[in-house]
């Protein structure tokens, strides 16, 4: 007999929120479209005469990550890289994800993020003639802590057949 999950404890992507806190100052972070974050392990590798095998094991981590937001959120990133512009010193922020679908049984998960920076390209002024959709931003960034919050309780609605 094999299981698998309904589509009533499938987490809708569209359910939570996010946060950033940056200077003390905790905000939701309106207009979000897509936030993502993940870890990369980094990794090292042998070889040894009498072996073709090529070993690897674990050496790190780094974490980064991407957002896309509705570009009155330019405000909040430009002003970072202009602090850097005129310091020489990226602020760092917080980031907080929580996925909160009220139609499954799972309940809602946290994530924290601690110690982001600004990473790659940051748009600091945009006009686009060619879509009627509204203006976005892409930002990508860098954390060093990932601190896990809620998460998931087992889901109630599994088939079975």
């Amino acid at each position: 007999m094999s299981v698998y999950l309904k589509i009533e404890d499938s987490v809708n992507g569209k359910q939570g929120e996010a946060y950033i806190t940056l200077n003390g100052i905790m905000r939701e972070l309106v207009g979000l479209v897509k936030i993502e974050a993940h870890d990369t392990i980094k990794e090292r590798t042998m070889n040894n005469v009498g072996t073709v095998k090529t070993q690897s094991a674990p050496s790190g981590v780094e974490g980064s990550g991407t957002l896309t937001i509705n570009y009155w959120a330019i405000k909040i990133f430009a002003e970072m890289v202009k602090t850097y512009r005129q310091t020489g010193k990226m602020p760092r922020f917080d980031l907080t994800i929580i996925n909160d679908d009220p139609g499954t049984s799972i309940g809602r998960r946290s994530a924290g993020f601690n110690g982001c920076i600004l990473t790659g390209d940051v748009p600091l002024a945009s006009l686009e003639a060619s879509s009627d959709d509204p203006l976005t931003i892409d930002i990508s960034f860098k954390y060093n802590e990932y601190v896990p919050g809620d998460d998931f309780s087992d889901p109630a609605n599994i088939g079975r057949e």
